[in-house]
């Protein structure tokens, strides 16, 4: 290897590495917090949850053992505590976060969208709602947030001593642009609910973005020459010298080309110097020094003597220049860390507030009332409330772009490396708008009227009736209220303040060898953990308490639930089907039933929620409907006969099962009846509606067609008419005119004898016509054009008596007989 190449080598290993080193010296952190938080989400344990006021943190900044910090959790940085007992998990909370977090327009208020706590007090819970309101009323747009960033790692780069890049200071200058537009939209409205988001982003210093537009390019970052009179000089001074030095070197190789010295006439850059390829035998017809060797061997990269001095001014130059920017990024950077506090708080002030316009577009798009929040002890009005997530896949398709993207994990001060642009803003939500009452068949909404005295409320009905369904929307409705979400009812509606929501919902049995619980100890479990945590500001959702063991027991153990927590909790939603558990609410004060109805017509539940009733399971009627045996339905109904007798006597039990038991066949047999019936007359009635579109169609297609065809009649005709007028009136004499008149006949039509267009009949014969008067004056064809007198008519054979002279003749119509005419005696034009 020669020299040259061992050089050019060292010189590419070394930049490689310094490449690297710097990458991994500003990436290694971002990555290893990024993978330890990874690895201690998927190791969290369902068992350990946290207390319900695990979200309070110590307000220092101190870092814990997996490297994060707790102002991050306070930012929205980290996942929330879950609520006890595992509510926002079962009641699939994230997921209506994730409906207002796809309507958030900046990366940083898509994060704070499913971070934040929920409210911890009524005031707060109000704030929330009057801050969403607000935002229905300015109606904010994608526009309002063009240019926001998160500035945080840069400003608080800056108040560390940390010199801005160019780049960063260009994309804090397009966030200051926002806050500030965002501020003079909120003075202009004059919203009071956001009077402190106003003063927060107006106080966004104008001298910092008056002082990057005159130093920093926008977009780029890149430190314009006007930025002080040295740099200027400086950059001037390189023009001149760059292309004195680019001439010289021109020359230089067109020189060397010309004597073969060279293979082309070029220059250059290597190692930072403009040079001349030379082709490795003739290197030497050029004085200077070599800088690199091509990878073939075969060019050598050298400098002319001449040319030093001016790449050797270059140089200074360009290390005067990047000094020069260096001390204008750090006056920059300076006054960034001045206003530090300011600039942090407005970015935090257009955050919220971001995240307080996604409230307003989710409760635009659900069509949504505001709750009006009372305390924990005031009941429970809401009309017509449906589920958000069952509405989710019938409204308007929320915009794309509403996941949580990568951290920001980049040094905003750092040359080497540039921040990430945030995402495109989202398109608006509200071009194909579909209202959720239209779906009310689909999505059935339903009333919760819970009077402030009730503590216990039982749900009853069948299986897949909706209970549980019911049990997650008073549930979601709760939840909704503490994060300032509008609910999905009609106006008017009334919700309590519930600090907590704690729920025991579905099956928890585990299936670990050691350690593990059957179904019913997982569900006492939950049932103590549930009994723990209640108090007065709590709601309480359990989905059939004392289910999975000993029927008697269940219903005794439910009881006993539910009267400690109508003590304990401000409000218990209950679903049961134990008749203890039902009979325990009609006969308590502080409690209340409900029921879901059920329709034994079409063996279909309504979903709809019947209050102050309880009701049946009606598991057998179910069963029948999804296609159980038949048999096996009987004799299930046969001991459910049995042990419904089991109090009476054993002859009278006999008799009055046996009883029960055919008239339950008897009516099991007339339910089938009426259910074919049914079946026999639906497919009957659809067929007629399918009758009755087919032919509708078929009748609008017919009237169609009779349209077109009229229309084309009228068209054809008036263009017959038109070119038979040009014929006639070209025509010299009356038998020209008859023949035009005839040809323009259509078909199937004929002159008369009177020159009338008649039908031709089929027979092929001249159809009846036109009888003249006796007495009038005609011309037979026959006779010659002489004009006979009319002395007699026969009708019935279409005949008529002419007397010419002194002659008289029977003649048929058909002959050629024509009225005498005095308006036509002459046929020329």
């Amino acid at each position: 290897m020669t020299t040259a190449a061992a050089s050019r080598a060292a010189i590419r290993s070394s930049s490689a590495s310094s490449s690297s080193a710097r990458s991994s010296t500003f990436r290694r952190p971002i990555v290893e917090r990024q993978r330890r938080r990874r690895q201690r989400r998927c190791g969290q344990q369902k068992s350990e949850r946290c207390t319900p006021h695990a979200l309070a943190s110590d307000a220092s900044t101190r870092v814990d053992e997996g490297g994060e910090h707790d102002d991050d959790k306070r930012e929205g940085l980290v996942e929330p505590a879950t609520e006890p007992a595992d509510a926002r998990d079962v009641l699939q909370w994230e997921q209506v976060l994730n409906q207002a977090r796809a309507l958030t327009f900046t990366s940083r208020g898509r994060v704070a969208m499913v971070s934040a706590p929920l409210a911890s007090t009524i005031e707060d819970a109000r704030a929330l709602m009057a801050r969403t309101t607000a935002a229905l009323r300015c109606d904010f747009t994608a526009t309002d947030f063009e240019g926001a960033r998160d500035a945080r790692l840069a400003v608080r780069g800056a108040m560390k001593g940390s010199v801005l890049s160019g780049y960063s200071l260009a994309e804090l200058h397009s966030t200051c642009s926002a806050q500030t537009r965002l501020g003079n939209k909120l003075r202009d409205v004059g919203e009071s609910a956001f009077g402190e988001f106003e003063r927060a982003l107006c106080a966004t210093p104008g001298v910092l973005v008056g002082e990057i537009e005159r130093c920093v390019s926008l977009p780029g970052g890149k430190v314009l020459d006007d930025a002080s009179e040295a740099l200027r000089a400086i950059r001037d001074e390189q023009r001149r010298a760059r292309e004195e030095l680019r001439t010289l070197l021109t020359e230089t190789s067109r020189e060397m080309a010309r004597k073969g010295f060279a293979e082309r006439a070029q220059v250059v850059t290597r190692l930072g110097r403009q040079c001349v390829p030379m082709k490795l035998g003739s290197a030497g017809e050029l004085e200077g020094v070599v800088l690199d060797v091509s990878g073939t061997g075969s060019t050598v990269f050298k400098e002319p003597n001449t040319a030093v001095p001016l790449n050797n001014a270059l140089a200074t130059l360009a290390a005067r220049e990047e000094a020069e920017e260096e001390r204008i990024l750090q006056e920059i950077s300076a006054i960034v860390a001045e206003n530090g506090e300011v600039l942090l708080a407005a970015n935090d002030a257009m955050t919220e507030l971001d995240v307080a316009n996604a409230r307003a577009r989710h409760a635009r798009w659900i069509d949504g009332a505001e709750p009006k929040i009372t305390s924990a002890e005031g009941g429970i009005s809401i009309r017509q409330m449906q589920h958000p997530l069952l509405l989710e896949r019938y409204l308007s398709a929320l915009p794309k772009g509403g996941t949580i993207g990568e951290e920001e994990g980049v040094v905003g001060w750092d040359e080497e490396e540039e921040m990430k642009d945030e995402e495109e803003l989202e398109a608006d939500v509200e071009r194909n708008h579909v209202d959720r009452r239209d779906v009310a068949d689909i999505v059935v909404p339903v009333d919760f009227n819970i009077d402030a005295s009730v503590r216990i409320v039982a749900i009853t009905g069948p299986n897949t009736g909706g209970k549980t369904a019911s049990l997650k929307a008073i549930g979601i409705a709760a939840l909704m209220v503490r994060a300032g979400l509008y609910l999905p009812c009609e106006e008017g509606c009334i919700m309590p303040f519930f600090l907590d929501v704690i729920a025991d919902l579905g099956d928890s049995q585990s299936l670990e060898l050691d350690g593990g619980l059957s179904t019913f100890g997982a569900h006492l479990k939950g049932l103590q953990r549930i009994l723990d945590a209640a108090n007065s500001e709590t709601l309480v959702l359990l989905d059939e308490p004392g289910s999975g063991t000993d029927p008697a027991e269940g219903a005794s153990l439910a009881v006993a639930v539910l009267n400690k927590l109508s003590r304990e909790s401000r409000l218990t939603v209950a679903t049961s089907h134990y008749e203890e558990v039902k009979d325990a609410a009609l006969l308590s004060p502080v409690s209340e039933v409900a029921a879901v109805e059920f329709d034994l017509n079409t063996l279909r539940p309504t979903y709809r929620l019947m209050w102050g009733e309880t009701g049946k399971s009606n598991a057998l009627h179910i069963a029948s409907g999804l296609g159980l045996s038949q048999a096996i339905l009987e004799e299930a109904r046969i001991a459910l006969a049995k042990s419904d007798g089991s109090v009476a006597s054993d002859e009278q039990g006999n008799s009055a099962r046996e009883n029960r038991a055919k008239l339950a066949s008897a009516l099991d047999r007339e339910c089938e009846i009426q259910l074919e019936r049914r079946r026999v007359t639906a497919e009957t009635l659809e067929e007629t509606v399918e009758l009755y579109e087919e032919m509708t169609a078929k009748a609008a297609h017919l009237s169609l067609r009779r349209q077109m065809m009229k229309d084309d009649a009228e068209s054809v005709a008036k263009a017959k008419i038109a070119e038979a007028r040009e014929l006639m009136l070209a025509c010299d004499d009356k038998d020209e005119l008859e023949e035009v008149a005839v040809s323009s006949l259509p078909k199937g039509w004929i002159l008369d004898a009177s020159g009338e267009a008649i039908p031709e009949e089929t027979d092929g014969g001249a159809a009846k016509s036109w009888i003249p008067e006796i007495g009038s004056k005609v011309i037979v064809r026959q006779l010659g054009t002489a004009e006979a007198d009319v002395i007699d008519t026969h009708p019935e054979t279409n005949e008529i008596t002419v007397r010419l002279g002194r002659i008289s003749t029977r003649v048929p119509m058909s002959s050629g007989v024509s009225r005498v005419d005095s308006s036509k005696k002459s046929w020329k034009k």
